[in-house]
């Protein structure tokens, strides 16, 4: 064989190999370019964590949490996480301090950088909520924020609106729920942390709840005044966080249902949620491919 016939052949594979790489790398950055927070449009992950709620927020090179989910399922929050190249994190809100809520929380502080925490001003004596004020009063006191009054920030192309709990004591905790709305754009989001009847019931005095996109509270369960709070918020989707469909109340289901074609309940029983918007009230949702009603 001439030393020219395996010079070219060399030369052949060469330039393969190259153009293999340049795919590669092609294809690479397509895949994440279709889920960078930073190209106007706006991400959120209702994460799948049983019984419980973890909320990925991300736009404008933002990143928010609403709640971590339990101790035992933060592992699974940390990977998800990372694989989507969350290393810091501009803003927690831990709603109040149920274990399927804030028990992650100490956790997130260890693995990635928290800018600050937003949480109610109430005393737990919980276990969970223990062991992360004990974390946090030891090595950043600094990064909580008490929402005691209502609060609003402007970040990453959001409005968020923080609504503080109007009593300084209620007979049920999950009423010292911090209820976040959200405005991207034309976009509108309402997360609704686990607020019972009280709670909805300061809600509905309100005039900001209407949005497209309703995490209902308290995982589904329904209140003498849940229907009314669907209407007045009139959304386009729905996302429970129950253990499975069953546990999202019948009666919420029926009412979801009879508001029209376009609304629908997804389940994060089924697996994690994604909602993509860009601002001009287009929802991309992702999941739920056990669809129920």
């Amino acid at each position: 064989m001439s030393n020219h016939t395996v010079k070219g052949r060399k030369i052949r594979v060469s330039v393969l190999v190259l153009c293999l790489s340049l795919a590669i790398i092609s294809c690479r950055n397509q895949i994440t370019s279709s889920d960078k927070s930073d190209d106007g449009r706006m991400y959120v992950d209702f994460i799948d964590v049983g019984k419980g709620d973890c909320i990925l927020i991300r736009s404008g090179g933002k990143t928010f949490l609403i709640d971590t989910g339990y101790e035992e399922t933060v592992d699974t929050v940390v990977q998800y996480l990372r694989t989507r190249e969350v290393s810091q994190i501009d803003g927690m809100i831990l709603t109040h301090f149920d274990k399927d809520h804030i028990g992650g929380a100490k956790d997130i502080l260890k693995n990635f950088t928290v800018s600050q925490v937003y949480m109610p001003q109430y005393e737990d004596t919980g276990n969970k909520y223990a062991k992360f004020k004990e974390y946090v009063d030891e090595h950043m006191p600094q990064i909580i924020t008490y929402v005691t009054e209502d609060r609003t920030i402007r970040t990453g192309g959001m409005e968020i609106f923080i609504n503080a709990p109007k009593q300084s004591t209620y007979k049920q905790e999950n009423d010292y729920s911090l209820v976040t709305k959200i405005t991207h754009g034309e976009d509108t989001y309402l997360f609704a942390g686990d607020a019972e009847k009280k709670r909805i019931k300061e809600l509905l005095e309100k005039d900001f709840i209407d949005a497209d996109i309703l995490k209902l509270p308290h995982h589904g369960a329904i209140e003498d005044n849940s229907v009314q709070f669907l209407e007045a918020v009139s959304p386009k989707y729905v996302i429970s966080t129950s253990l499975t469909e069953a546990d999202t109340d019948q009666m919420i289901k029926d009412k979801v249902t009879d508001m029209g074609n376009q609304n629908e309940i997804f389940y994060t029983c089924n697996g994690t949620v994604t909602c993509v918007s860009d601002g001009k009230r287009n929802y991309e949702m992702k999941g739920n491919e056990n669809k129920g009603n």
